[in-house]
């Protein structure tokens, strides 16, 4: 059934999904994966994907892989672990490519499956963000690193990973998990520790929490954060031309989306560059 679940998923989006013992065939050189041998999660991560997947516009994922890759797919292992000095000890999954071949290896193993899918299909659609950053006369997207409290270094993101330490980076200054975080909101501009460590993971983990409204927390509570989650959903629409098929994407549920997404990014790029 698995199987068949697959092929479905290949037919309908064009996606190669892996599983069993294919799921843990990615060749990477930062990571390695024990193959995902239970059926059960296996089932719950392949119906997860699926209709993840059907929720898109139709022609996102065709729209997301430019050259030169060709094909994406979807490596659905097990725990997956570090195999040297770069990257995370035990990422619930991540996003690589090799060759022509663009994709992404999930831990279906793990809780948070469901944004970890999420989180890492953001760096898929984090391709066409840049590249059209180039096409654009006022590119938001390269002054997103400007995105945090001014008087922060860096704006608040750490550029890194890891701490001095060596340990994962987990300062929670900015953040809505901070202590004082509801006493001063104006003073939030990241979710977590993670969001602070480079702008791609920022962007990912606000799309995460786009897609899938926490029972726990809501970010976008916070003034700053929920500006940021309305640029990110502007930036796709102008990156994507199926967006501007649909009238309200998933991950623009949760948001109040801007009338004019090209009048607002230009407004957002006026301010991100004053004097």
């Amino acid at each position: 059934e698995q199987d068949q679940l697959s092929r479905d998923i290949k037919a309908r989006h064009g996606v190669t999904v892996h599983i069993r013992e294919a799921g843990a065939g990615f060749r990477n050189a930062v990571y390695y994966a024990q193959p995902a041998r239970s059926e059960l999660p296996l089932r719950h991560a392949l119906l997860l994907l699926r209709d993840f997947l059907d929720s898109l516009p139709s022609g996102l994922v065709s729209e997301a892989l430019l050259w030169p890759y060709t094909e994406f797919a979807i490596y659905l292992s097990g725990p997956i672990t570090q195999k040297s000095a770069e990257g995370i000890v035990y990422p619930s999954g991540f996003s690589a490519e090799e060759g022509s071949l663009r994709y992404l290896a999930l831990n279906v193993q793990d809780y948070a499956f469901q944004s970890t899918l999420h989180h890492e299909f953001m760096h898929l659609l984090e391709d066409r963000l840049s590249q059209t950053a180039y096409e654009v006369d006022k590119p938001v997207f390269m002054f997103w690193d400007s995105l945090g409290p001014k008087e922060a270094e860096h704006h608040g993101f750490a550029l890194t990973y890891t701490d001095e330490s060596g340990d994962t980076f987990s300062d929670l200054d900015y953040t809505s998990f901070h202590e004082k975080a509801q006493a001063h909101p104006d003073s939030v501009w990241f979710v977590d520790a993670y969001s602070r460590t480079w702008p791609l993971e920022d962007r990912a983990r606000l799309f995460e929490h786009m897609m899938t409204k926490s029972p726990y927390t809501d970010p976008f509570t916070f003034p700053n954060l929920r500006k940021k989650a309305q640029i990110l959903a502007a930036l796709l629409r102008q990156a994507f031309p199926s967006l501007r098929q649909v009238d309200t994407a998933p991950w623009e549920t949760q948001i109040e989306k801007t009338a004019d997404y090209e009048a607002f990014l230009a407004s957002v790029y006026d301010e991100l560059t004053a004097p």
